[in-house]
């Protein structure tokens, strides 16, 4: 089961004056259950690939298969398969309008048609998804919340759908750093407590590096590369070539080495970037007392 990209190419305004190419001849594959890092400047194709995936919009060319089935069909079997499909859209908080909470979660699974029971349901595995107490907060206006709240009622809203893949389209936009965190770890858990597979897109290279396990490297409107996390840090030199840039640890230890210290490159969280330093102090404070 998995989300996949064959030689998909889109062009907007395709034919006219002004077409232009968003995206050429991308191929790519979400592993089933992985947390994805999708990552690229301002106008690398990000934006049109999650549309893509979702099926807001169908390639010019090539195919967007989900789970097998061809996004581009009509047939009422891929109707359902792009509901496995959630997109949250930059400040989704803009997005709510009911007037408690529980209610705009239960939008998505009230137009699923889903009984009164059913939709309750649903609205407190949600709630308790993205660390909301249903009890606390069922009743309050979403519009009383604090930036970081909505964002997770209208993350909410999208989980109560119980999509398979998720994707999530710069979700700490705008937030300070405390609601930051606690978004992108509200994000985390949710992926441990379910079996969704994530795609976040993201310009920091230190989130993607803390929670992403597979990632996704695009620019101008082509893929450079995907693979496991480390494996694709580790081609820091192409990622430095695209101006994408490394985790911040990975900089760290990069400038270490160039100025003569003795250590490997390879960590991208500051745990693995202290035992790397403080392995490299000790051997040379060995190398000295010989």
């Amino acid at each position: 089961m998995s989300l996949v990209l064959e030689n998909v190419s889109y062009i907007y305004g395709e034919g006219g004056l002004e077409e232009t190419k968003a995206l050429d001849n991308v191929s790519l594959s979400v592993p089933d259950h992985s947390f994805v890092g999708l990552v690229g400047h301002t106008g690398s194709g990000k934006s049109t690939l999650v549309q893509l995936m979702n099926g807001l919009i169908k390639p010019s060319h090539g195919r967007v298969l989900v789970d097998g089935f061809d996004l581009a069909d009509k047939s009422k079997e891929v109707r359902e398969r792009r509901k496995q499909v959630g997109l949250v859209f930059q400040y989704p908080e803009y997005q709510l309008f009911e007037e408690t909470i529980a209610k705009d979660i239960a939008f998505g699974p009230k137009n699923q048609g889903l009984t009164d029971d059913e939709q309750i349901e649903r609205v407190k595995e949600a709630m308790a998804l993205v660390d909301l107490d249903y009890e606390t907060w069922k009743d309050r206006s979403p519009f009383e919340l604090s930036g970081g709240q909505k964002r997770r009622v209208a993350i909410a809203g999208i989980v109560a759908m119980r999509p398979r893949y998720l994707i999530l389209d710069e979700p700490t936009a705008g937030l300070d750093p405390l609601g930051r965190d606690h978004i992108l770890e509200a994000i985390y858990r949710l992926y441990q407590k379910s079996d969704m597979s994530i795609i976040l897109v993201s310009h920091s290279m230190d989130d993607v590096a803390r929670f992403a396990n597979y990632m996704i490297v695009m620019n101008k409107g082509t893929k450079v590369t995907e693979g496991r996390t480390e494996e694709v840090f580790a081609q820091a030199d192409l990622l430095e070539s695209i101006h994408l840039g490394i985790p911040s640890v990975m900089a760290l230890l990069r400038a270490l080495k160039r100025n003569g210290m003795d250590v490997e490159t390879n960590a991208l969280n500051v745990d693995d970037a202290c035992r790397i330093i403080e392995a490299a102090l000790a051997k040379r404070k060995e190398g000295r007392s010989c």
